[in-house]
C-alpha cells in the first residue's frame, strides 16, 4: 500500500469515518508492514494527545499539526525546526546533545533525530566555541535550552495524559467501531448475546462495551439485553426484542401512524380516526436533551435530573413521554404503548387523540386505539381491589352495549336511593401476620371447627344477618360469614361461611351458592370501599331492589341472569312475572348522557361516573317497602361523605337503563371498553384454579 492511501484510511480511522471495506484494507496493511503499524500507533497517540488538550475541538487545526509532523518538507514546523537546530549544535565537552531521540514521527523520508541527512550519526566538533562567537553561541544556547524545555514539557504532558497503553486494534470490528469520543452520546454495555447497531450503511455487532452516537439504531434479539449509560448518570436498560433509535436531531410534528388495534377480549377491532391529531415538532438544540425513539420492545430507565427546558423525550408509535428525572418502564409495539412509573412523574401524550396525562409514582397509563388514556395504579392489592381484570366486577361498559328503559311494575326512581353502610352492609377486615388463631365453628358442639387467623377487633354488622368478611393475611382468600356470634373465649360461631378467591372472577356458573349475597357470587363484589367516594371507583357497583321488581322468568329458564348463579329459595312466590329486571341484571347510565349537566360534585359524581363506566349489578333484594335502589358502602368509610348524598343522587336514578346484551361472552356489552382494565396484582395466587368452598 502506498503512503498516500495509508495516510488517507489512517485519518478515517482516527476520525471514526472508516467503512467496512477500508477497515479490512487497513488491517491487511498493518499486518503486512511493521513500519505502517508503528506509524499508525504514533498517529493514534498524537490524536489522543491533541484531543485531551482540547486541540481537536477544531479538527482542522489538529489535522494541520499532524500534517506538519509527518511532512519532511515542512521546514517551518516548530518542533521539527528545533530538533534540527539541536542536532547541528556542537555541545560542550563532556555533554550530550539534548533530547536527541524525541523526533515525534519516524516515517519514510524522515531520518531519525540522531542521524544526519545521510543517515550517519551526528558527530561533535568537540571543544568550546570560539570566543568571538560566544555571544551568538550563548544566545543560541539559551534558545535551544528553552526549546528543549518546551519539548520536554510537551512530552511530559503526553506521558501524563496518554492512555496506559496505546495499542492498535487488529480486529476489523474494533476498527469499524472507532469514533471520535466527542461524538459519543452514551455507552452501550451488552449483558448477553450480541445486539446489533445500524450506523448509516453499516451493521455492527455489539459484543462488548461500545460508544454509540446520534442516529444509531439499536436492536436486541430474544437472547440479549444491554444498558445505555449516559454521562449524566442516566441509565436505560434495554430488554430483549427491542428496537430503538438514539438521539434524533428533531422530532416531526406527528408521530401518529395507522395501526391495528390490540386483540382484547370483548373489544372489536376498529381503526383509529383517519385524522389523528399531531404532536408539536421538537428540535434537539432547543427542546430536549436525551432522546430515544422506541419502535418496539421494553426499556427501563433511571433518569438523572435533566436541565431546565431540556427534558428527556421517549417517542413510541402511539405516544410521546416527557421526563425530567424519574424511574420508569416503557413498553411499546406497533399497536399500543404502556408507561409504568416507579419514581417521580412522567407526562404522556397520545398521538392517537388530543389527550395528555401526568403519571405519578406507582401508576401507569396506556395508549392504544379504542382504549381511554387513564392513569391507574401499576399494581393493586386484591384486599383493596379484588378480582381478575376479566371479572364482571372489573369489566367496563363497552361501546357495543345495548340499552333499554327499565320496565318493572315495582321500580320507581322517584322513591329515591339509600346508601347502606351500617346494618346489612358487610364490614371487611384484613388479617395481619400477628393476629391470633380464632376457632370458627357452626355446630354448638364445635365439631368440624377450624382455626383461622382473624383480627381481635373484627365484629359483624348489627343486623339480624350479622355479615362479616375477613381477608387472610396473604391477601388470597376471603372468609365470607353470616350469622356471626362472637364468644367469650374468643371463638366465633357462624350460620354459614364460604371461602372465596379474591384474585379470580368472584362469580360462578354452576348454579350454586358461593357467598353470602343472594346472587350466589362473592359478597366482596360491588362494595364501595373506603376512600373510593373521594378518590374514584374503578369497578362495578352492587345494588339491591325490591323482590317484587324482579322477574322470575329470566332468559334461560332460571330466575336469574349472568353473573348470578343462584337465587333465594322462595323466588317463585317473591319475584314478579313480568318486566326486564332480573337478579344479576346490569344497570348503567348510557354514554350519551353528559354528567357535567347534572353539576354533581364529590361522592355523587364518583358514583354517577362509576354507573356510566362500569354499571351496577343486582345482587340482592329486600322485602320491606323502602327506597327502590340500595347501594352498599364499606362501614369503614366516613359517614360525613354520605351526608345529604341521597338527595343529591336521586336525579341519577332516572338515568339508569338495563344493558340487555351483557353476557359471559360479551361482558359489559362488548366492543371498546370505556375505561382501561384493572392492573395486575402485587402478588399472584399460588393455586392454578379458582378457590370457592363452603366450610359450614
Amino acid at each position: 500500500m502506498d503512503q498516500t492511501r495509508f495516510q488517507q484510511i489512517a485519518e478515517q480511522y482516527v476520525n471514526g469515518e472508516l467503512d467496512d471495506a477500508a477497515a479490512e484494507e487497513l488491517c491487511r496493511a498493518v499486518s503486512e508492514s511493521r513500519e505502517l503499524c508503528e506509524l499508525l500507533r504514533v498517529q493514534a497517540a498524537m490524536h489522543a494527545v491533541l484531543e485531551r488538550r482540547g486541540t481537536l475541538g477544531n479538527l482542522t487545526v489538529g489535522r494541520r499539526v499532524q500534517a506538519a509532523l509527518r511532512d519532511p518538507t515542512q521546514k517551518k514546523g516548530a518542533i521539527t525546526r528545533i530538533m534540527e537546530k539541536l542536532q547541528k549544535k556542537t555541545p560542550h565537552a563532556g555533554t550530550r546533545a539534548p533530547i536527541a531521540n524525541l523526533n515525534p514521527v519516524r516515517s519514510a523520508g524522515v531520518p531519525p533525530a540522531n542521524c544526519d541527512a545521510g543517515g550517519s550519526p551526528a558527530t561533535s566538533a568537540g571543544g568550546p566555541p570560539a570566543p568571538q562567537r560566544r555571544s551568538r553561541s550563548n544566545a543560541f544556547l539559551y534558545f535551544s535550552t528553552a526549546a528543549a524545555a518546551l519539548v520536554c514539557i510537551a512530552v511530559l504532558i503526553y506521558l501524563k495524559t496518554r492512555p496506559t497503553q496505546i495499542t492498535f486494534p487488529t480486529d476489523p470490528d474494533d476498527i469499524a467501531w472507532a469514533i471520535p469520543s466527542e461524538s459519543s452520546v452514551a455507552t452501550a454495555k451488552p449483558a448477553g448475546g450480541a445486539a446489533q447497531v445500524k450506523r448509516g450503511s453499516k451493521t455492527l455487532s455489539l459484543k462488548k462495551e461500545r460508544p454509540v452516537i446520534a442516529g444509531d439504531v439499536i436492536s436486541t434479539t430474544e437472547h440479549d439485553t444491554l444498558a445505555l449509560d449516559y454521562p449524566d448518570k442516566t441509565r436505560v436498560e434495554v430488554a430483549m426484542e427491542t428496537r430503538l433509535t438514539m438521539q434524533p436531531k428533531s422530532l416531526p410534528a406527528s408521530q401518529s401512524t395507522t395501526v391495528t388495534p390490540p386483540n382484547i377480549p370483548g373489544v372489536i377491532n376498529e381503526p383509529p380516526s383517519a385524522s389523528a391529531p399531531s404532536l408539536p415538532a421538537l428540535h434537539a438544540d432547543s427542546d430536549y436533551g436525551i432522546c430515544l425513539i422506541l419502535e418496539q420492545g421494553t426499556i427501563e430507565a433511571t433518569v438523572a435530573p435533566q436541565p431546565a427546558g431540556k427534558p428527556m423525550i421517549v417517542v413510541t408509535p402511539e405516544s410521546r413521554a416527557t421526563i425530567v428525572g424519574t424511574r420508569f418502564t416503557l413498553i411499546a409495539n406497533p399497536t399500543a404503548t404502556r408507561l409504568d412509573v416507579a419514581e417521580g412523574k412522567v407526562q404522556l401524550q397520545s398521538a392517537l387523540k388530543n389527550e395528555t396525562v401526568l403519571v405519578g409514582a406507582g401508576h401507569s397509563a396506556s395508549v392504544a386505539p379504542g382504549i381511554p388514556l387513564d392513569v391507574v395504579p401499576t399494581t393493586r392489592d386484591p384486599a383493596l381491589w379484588p378480582f381478575s381484570p376479566k371479572s364482571p366486577w372489573n369489566y367496563p361498559i363497552g361501546s357495543g352495549a345495548q340499552f333499554a328503559a327499565i320496565n318493572s311494575p315495582r321500580f320507581d326512581p322517584a322513591n329515591g336511593v339509600e346508601f347502606v353502610y351500617d346494618s346489612f352492609s358487610i364490614p371487611i377486615y384484613v388479617a395481619a401476620p400477628g393476629d391470633p388463631q380464632r376457632l370458627l365453628y357452626r355446630n354448638p358442639d364445635r365439631t368440624g371447627a377450624k382455626p383461622l387467623q382473624i383480627p381481635r377487633n373484627a365484629k359483624p354488622e348489627p343486623s339480624y344477618l350479622s355479615f362479616m368478611n375477613v381477608i387472610d393475611a396473604n391477601h388470597l382468600l376471603v372468609y365470607e360469614m353470616t350469622g356471626v356470634k362472637l364468644q367469650d373465649d374468643d371463638s366465633i360461631q357462624v350460620t354459614a361461611c364460604y371461602f372465596n378467591s379474591i384474585q379470580h372472577m368472584g362469580v360462578y356458573s354452576d348454579n350454586k351458592q358461593h357467598g353470602t349475597r343472594i346472587y350466589g357470587g362473592s359478597s366482596m363484589g360491588g362494595i364501595v370501599r373506603k376512600g373510593e367516594l373521594s378518590g374514584g371507583i374503578r369497578h362495578a357497583l352492587g345494588v339491591s331492589v325490591h323482590q317484587s321488581a324482579l322477574n322470575s322468568n329470566a332468559p334461560g329458564g332460571r330466575p336469574y341472569v349472568w353473573p348470578a348463579s343462584n337465587a333465594l329459595a322462595k323466588w317463585e312466590t317473591a319475584y314478579g312475572k313480568t318486566g326486564n329486571l332480573y337478579l344479576g341484571s346490569l344497570l348503567a347510565i348510557p354514554p350519551d348522557v353528559d354528567l357535567a349537566v347534572l353539576e354533581l360534585r364529590g361522592p355523587a359524581f364518583e358514583l354517577a361516573r362509576a354507573l356510566q363506566d362500569y354499571g351496577a349489578y343486582i345482587v340482592e333484594h329486600y322485602e320491606t317497602d323502602a327506597h327502590d335502589v340500595k347501594f352498599f358502602i364499606d362501614p369503614a368509610e366516613s359517614p360525613d361523605l354520605l351526608s345529604g348524598l341521597d338527595t343529591k343522587f336521586r336525579p341519577v336514578l332516572k338515568l339508569l337503563k338495563v344493558v340487555t346484551n351483557n353476557s359471559p361472552d360479551n361482558p359489559g356489552g362488548g366492543r371498546r371498553p370505556r375505561r382501561s382494565f384493572a392492573p395486575p396484582f402485587e402478588k399472584q395466587l399460588d393455586a392454578k384454579k379458582d378457590v370457592s368452598e363452603k366450610q359450614f
